[in-house]
């Protein structure tokens, strides 16, 4: 039983070292190999993984989302700016709720835009 519990943690304590690496990478502009793209936004994965679990934690965020937490804290602030989120704190944690009217039309805008500009 201990046995299991020593790898697990060291598992989980190698994910993390991999994990801080890859974000002292993004944070100093490393690029992602050649080939590689990414269509979604930032802000587009911090929507994303907020409606996956609004009770996760800035930490969780950042990991989930491969940004660092002060910049998942800028985009969750830029998100409920724009009405496409409200947070509701509780005790010591905040909890996002993602407004999917307000998300569609959003998305509706943007499209549009993007039709004028073709």
């Amino acid at each position: 039983m201990i046995v299991e519990e020593l790898v697990q943690a060291a598992i989980q304590q190698e994910e993390l070292e991999v994990e801080r690496v890859r974000l002292e990478h993004d944070v100093q502009g490393v690029r992602e190999p050649a080939g590689e793209v990414r269509i979604l936004t930032n802000a587009a994965r911090v929507l994303a993984a907020v409606t996956r679990d609004p009770a996760a934690t800035m930490r969780d965020l950042a990991r989930r989302c491969g940004q660092t937490e002060r910049a998942v804290w800028e985009q969750l602030r830029q998100l409920e700016g724009a009405g496409l989120l409200t947070k509701q704190r509780e005790g010591r944690q905040n909890h996002y709720q993602v407004d999917e009217s307000a998300l569609i039309r959003h998305l509706l805008t943007e499209g549009a835009a993007l039709q004028a500009t073709a």
